[in-house]
């Protein structure tokens, strides 16, 4: 079973290295220990009669209490140190399955789960687990102690405890509720936001600035007041835990006061003198702050746990895989196809898929031009080649190979979009996403294979280009997209509506530069000047038939 199925407790991957939770715990219980000691000294101190304190004992107290601090800070700061390398893991564990598996969900929504929705799985992660059983091994530790000077107030306080779990599991049936409201709310509000700034040159065109950022001031107010709902209920579980602690302690104070005074007898004939009196009062106060400590940390753990329920739902409770089949029997044609899919369907629904399965074999240096009118499902299908978004069956094989998308051989393949977007900076920036990893000849060498180097003069790698590739034409940047395409010498080249929003001139002679290409190609288009180019089909009706 993978990681990310198991619950978050059992997942080895993110939480690492037992044997730090391990030590955290001992030096919790050395802080128990050190609170214990200091409780008797300052009784020591305190307790009739009172006489001035020696250096030695102010030493001894100073020192304890400066022990107490340190060993606080250590486990507490090992524990955080462990969630957050803990979060990492995970983070990366949740990256690596979603390529994996490729839900169907969003984008926006992942990420936003990732970065936001994930971060209290630190705290579960870390401190929480500590937090719980130091929340056991502390109280006990303190009780057993409170037992053996004056059993009677050990018992009174044993007594009251099992109120506070109860209330606790009450208020957290609420909790769980308004966390996951939370995170469904984190999550809607990624992919709202992520889909709305994908569409915004359209929806600005269109007059639609204004209602789209008030919608997203709705939906940031809606997590807004999800979020005060759990901060609320994170509030009454503290005043709860408050209200209980100190009226334990309060009924103490009282049965000791009034036995100190005479007027009362000691419970059970037993003695209570005023350093027992003292020494149970303050260690009243370490029973209660192990629980006080875990309950902060409750609610992270909670959303911690409706985060990770989030994911689970996002992946699916199984891993989505589709079978490696054995290399197909075909013919020749076949054997050498560098893209070959058999019995292909793209849709959300098999009872109506977008396109029906198909069969397509993509032959290595001729063109294979794929029709339709929009809305056809064109770039559905290429989103179900690249990342498997959409894909309801069919095997695919690459170079004789199988594979499940095309992320699995990125390296041999090449992607142009009608839209090409290229960052502030030079033209060599540009073809190499700001790495320059390829070196000046070689994309000299591109853009003279798609005929711009000899349209931009002298040193055309030095030339600077503004805000989305401002300073070219619409024909210059299909052109430099070609070459950014072409200098990773792919195996196979996919374009997506190549000639798209360019004058007749433009498209005719990208057109004549995408035909000339000596390489594997995948068009998708609705350009006639294609139709020559190679094998044709046309997607409508839901099929894609060959012409």
């Amino acid at each position: 079973m993978h990681d990310l199925d198991q619950p978050l407790e059992r997942n080895q991957t993110a939480r690492g290295n037992l044997r730090s939770h391990h030590m955290d715990i001992a030096l919790g219980l050395a802080e128990a220990l050190t609170a214990i000691f200091l409780a008797a000294v300052i009784a020591s101190l305190f307790a009739p009669p009172v006489t001035a304190p020696s250096m030695a004992m102010i030493g001894l107290l100073t020192g304890l209490v400066v022990l107490r601090r340190v060993l606080a800070d250590v486990w507490f700061n090992r524990s955080e140190i462990a969630g957050q390398k803990g979060l990492a893991r995970y983070r990366a564990l949740l990256s690596r399955t979603v390529i994996e598996r490729l839900p169907k969900e969003a984008s926006g929504a992942i990420g936003t789960l990732a970065i936001e929705g994930a971060e209290p799985i630190a705290a579960r992660l870390g401190r929480y687990p500590t937090l719980r059983a130091l929340a056991i091994a502390q109280p006990l530790l303190v009780l057993a102690v409170m037992g053996y000077i004056h059993w009677p107030v050990a018992l009174g306080i044993l007594i009251t405890t099992p109120l506070i779990p109860v209330l606790m599991m009450l208020i957290g049936m609420g909790a769980k509720s308004a966390s996951q409201k939370q995170v469904e709310a984190i999550t809607r509000l990624g992919a709202h936001y992520l889909d709305r700034v994908r569409g915004m040159e359209t929806l600005w065109m269109l007059g639609g600035g204004r209602a789209v950022s008030q919608e997203i001031e709705d939906k940031a107010e809606q997590l807004r007041r999800s979020t005060m709902g759990v901060l609320k209920l994170a509030f009454l579980t503290s005043a709860v835990l408050e209200f209980f602690s100190a009226l334990a302690i309060a009924l103490l104070a009282v049965y000791i006061g009034l036995t100190l005074l005479n007027l009362i007898d000691p419970l059970f004939g037993l003695t209570l003198t005023p350093w027992d009196g003292l020494c149970l009062l303050i260690l009243a106060p370490e029973f209660y702050n192990p629980i006080r400590r875990l309950m902060a940390a409750w609610h992270d753990a909670s959303e911690a746990k409706s985060a990770d329920d989030k994911v689970k739902s996002l992946l699916g409770s199984h891993p989505v895989t589709v079978a490696r089949p054995s290399a197909p029997e075909s013919n020749t044609s076949d054997a050498v196809s560098v893209l070959r899919l058999a019995h292909y369907s793209v849709g959300f629904d098999p009872k109506f898929p977008l396109i029906a399965p198909f069969d397509l074999a993509i032959a290595p240096g001729v063109p294979t031009v794929i029709f339709g009118a929009s809305g056809s499902g064109k770039t559905q299908f290429l989103n179900s080649l690249l990342n498997g978004q959409s894909r309801l069956t069919g095997e695919v094989w690459f170079s004789g190979s199988p594979i499940d998308t095309l992320v699995d051989v990125r390296q041999s393949v090449s992607w142009m979009g009608q839209h090409q977007w290229f960052d502030e900076g030079t033209l060599w920036d540009a073809m190499t996403y700001g790495r320059r990893d390829h070196s000046a000849e070689i994309c000299l060498e591109m853009l003279n294979r798609v005929g711009l180097a000899t349209q931009l003069g002298e040193d055309p790698l030095a030339r600077q280009l503004g805000p989305r590739g401002q300073g070219l034409s619409g024909g210059q940047l299909r052109r430099l997209g070609l070459a950014r395409a072409l200098i990773q010498q792919p195996t196979l080249l996919i374009f997506d509506e190549p000639t798209a929003h360019l004058d007749a001139d433009a498209a005719e002679q990208i057109a004549g530069l995408i035909q000339s290409l000596d390489v594997a190609m995948l068009l998708v288009t609705h350009d006639e000047r294609f139709k020559q180019a190679g094998p044709c089909w046309m997607l409508a009706n839901r099929t894609l038939e060959a012409m």
